[in-house]
């Protein structure tokens, strides 16, 4: 993403207006001191709340996932795991610097650095969809092809796939490195005459071509099921086997909206700022920074939110988590140590005739 400078362009401003974006003060006491303060001071401490909401959610989805067996178990769950990897990475090397330069509004890192910021921000984001777009497609697999996929979902294949998706990612993006570099201004920026392309590039590989493989896969699942349930009673076993994937899918599905949803303002006000003359008066007013410093706000929290998913929406995370409390407290048998059943995301029944159905229909 082009967040990088988004704060630096902000408080920097040159006579082509090359990347200004705020209003200009008389001098520096007027910054520092005037109604920009509380507005920034405030956007600090939520960048804060939302490291340690990242650091403790996505640490503790990882370690559910490694400490119970049930749970490494499932090759979604594995995605799952990728997926929080790449939010601590993001966390911990975006945000607080974002942070930092909210303050000190230059950059003090020197062009190393820079560089080296812009390839890790753009290549984990591109992990992250990349890693949703491969659980998408890996749902996809296994509701239309639930006999096949029993066999040759493994999870060697699942760890083999989500390192292909860091190296590809971190390919993908290298060459930022070429294209970043600290300024006249001591911002850290694209250089002057790529910045259109480069935000065309991003929003399609990070957003755009994703998305439209998420939103086939869902597509044809939907029509999937929709033609089984027309089937009747003569295909009761593969609708009640497909609405029980379904449930797990569901939740895929939403963090893949809720990462669409916090990620498209700062595209299309990049894209925006993008095509737009750099003279434009407008992008070195207040109201734009507000909205720039928003839309950076929200996509940042992506990083944060998808614990809370799994929390609320996956009984099988929310069962373990309370384990853990409870090993944590005394008890530090694993409980699940003895169950050869997987564990899904979804509820687990615990009848013996949708036990036994489970175990052949509920290994992610």
């Amino acid at each position: 993403m082009n967040t990088s400078d988004g704060v630096s362009k902000m408080v920097q401003s040159g006579d082509d207006g090359s990347s200004a974006v705020t209003p200009q003060y008389s001098d520096y006491s007027d910054y520092q001191y005037g109604p920009i303060g509380p507005f920034y001071s405030t956007v600090f401490a939520i960048f804060i709340l939302i490291i340690l909401m990242s650091a403790t959610g996505n640490s503790l989805v990882i370690f559910i996932v490694l400490r119970f067996r049930a749970m490494r178990n499932s090759v979604t769950n594995f995605y799952i795991m990728n997926v929080a990897l790449s939010d601590i990475v993001y966390t911990f090397m975006c945000v607080p610097v974002m942070a930092y330069i909210f303050f000190w509004h230059v950059w003090h890192f020197g062009n190393f650095f820079c560089k080296l910021f812009a390839v890790l921000q753009t290549a984990t984001v591109q992990v992250t969809c990349t890693t949703l777009t491969v659980m998408t497609v890996d749902r996809y697999y296994v509701i239309i092809s639930p006999l096949t996929s029993r066999q040759t979902r493994t999870i060697p294949k699942a760890a083999g796939i989500s390192v292909a998706i860091w190296i590809f990612s971190f390919v993908t993006h290298t060459p930022l490195a070429f294209l970043y570099e600290v300024d006249e201004y001591s911002s850290c920026n694209v250089r002057q005459g790529v910045g259109s392309g480069y935000l065309i590039f991003l929003f399609l590989s990070t957003y755009v071509i994703p998305l439209t493989i998420i939103g086939v896969c869902y597509g044809l699942i939907l029509s999937h099921l929709w033609k089984l349930s027309r089937n009747g009673s003569s295909k009761e076993t593969s609708v009640q086997t497909a609405t029980k994937k379904w449930k797990t899918t569901k939740i895929v599905l939403a963090v893949i909206l809720l990462f669409a949803f916090c990620w498209l303002p700062i595209h299309i006000v990049n894209i925006w700022q993008g095509f737009q003359s750099r003279d434009n008066e407008y992008f070195r007013s207040w109201e734009f920074a507000i909205i720039h410093t928003l839309s950076l706000c929200l996509a940042y929290a992506n990083s944060c939110i998808n614990p809370i998913v799994y929390a609320l929406a996956g009984t099988s995370f929310r069962k373990h988590m309370n384990k853990m409390f409870t090993c944590l407290g005394g008890d530090r048998r694993d409980p699940y140590s003895q169950n050869t059943t997987k564990y899904s995301l979804h509820k687990h029944d615990t009848s013996r005739t949708d036990a036994t159905m489970m175990s052949h229909s509920t290994h992610l």
